[in-house]
This record gives C-alpha cells, sequence and structure tokens, in this order.
C-alpha cells in the first residue's frame, strides 16, 4: 500500500519501487463553481506587446496605452477582466470582456479556465484558450480559437 504526502502543493504517491509526483494543477477537474481565496488578479506569464499579434481587421490604434497582460479586476465571481482601454500589437483593445480570464460553469463538456482576447473594432478573437484542471485560474491555456496562433499561454497570480 502506498503513502500519501503532501509538499509545497504537490501530491507525491509512493508504491513499491514507483513514485509519481503531480502538481496541485493536475490534480483534479476545474471546478463548477467558483472556490474562495483566489488572486485579486492574474496575467500572462511573461507578457509583453507583440506576443500576440492582432488580426489584420482590426483597428489601429496607436494612442491608447499597451495592454500588459493583466486581468487585473475581480468583476464577479470568478470573471477577472483589463477595465482600462488598451492596444494590443498597435490595434484597438478596448476595456472589460475584451480581455477576460474567466471560469466558465456553462461547461462544455465540463466546466473549465477560460481566456478570451478581443479587439474591439470590428469584434474579433485574437486568442482563445482553456484549462480544464485546477482549482485557480494559475496554469497553462491551450488555444481553442484567434487569429494568433500561439499554442500556449501561462497565467500566474499577480503578485
Amino acid at each position: 500500500m502506498g503513502n500519501i504526502q503532501f509538499l509545497n502543493e504537490k501530491v507525491l504517491f509512493t508504491a513499491a519501487d514507483n513514485k509519481v509526483a503531480m502538481s496541485a494543477d493536475c490534480c483534479c477537474a476545474a471546478p463548477c463553481t467558483c472556490p474562495a481565496g483566489l488572486a485579486a488578479g492574474y496575467r500572462l506569464v511573461g507578457y509583453t506587446d507583440g506576443d500576440l499579434v492582432a488580426c489584420d481587421s482590426c483597428d489601429d490604434d496607436l494612442s491608447m496605452t499597451v495592454w500588459d497582460g493583466s486581468f487585473p479586476t475581480l468583476i464577479s465571481g470568478c470573471n477577472w477582466q483589463e477595465q482600462s482601454n488598451r492596444r494590443i500589437n498597435g490595434k484597438q483593445a478596448v476595456a472589460g470582456a475584451d480581455q477576460t480570464l474567466k471560469l466558465d460553469v456553462e461547461g462544455d463538456p465540463v466546466c473549465k479556465w477560460i481566456i478570451v482576447i478581443y479587439c474591439s473594432y470590428p469584434a474579433t478573437e485574437i486568442w482563445a484558450g482553456e484549462k480544464t484542471t485546477g482549482l485557480s485560474p494559475e496554469g497553462t491555456y491551450t488555444r481553442t480559437g484567434g487569429c494568433d496562433t500561439t499554442a500556449e499561454l501561462e497565467v500566474e497570480a499577480i503578485p
């Protein structure tokens, strides 16, 4: 019979001659209700303007402040957004739902964490992705759509 140990948010299972380590992010499916104790804001790890390529159809706007890859405002429940007008790679992205990180409780087929990043005029999806595991939005999101072809984005809590 194996032993289960908890060490620095990791689960370590030992049995006979093998050991399996699993991070807390992989421990379970994404929840279908918003868990308590989450960070006030999140951001894309190491993001700089130009990491995402906005769609050609998005309107140019160099007058807005560059988006820094953050979702700093908790709107409600498990829904974080950028609330100031920003630009992504020289293209207009207005505040609010245009840059969203949230828990999708509609679940298709299961509950999941999602990121959706749009440009505003015309409304065009730049990048969308999901993460179906973990009790927090932190972790790796896999692309599901958008004109930018970046395969994965990593999310961390804003310190």
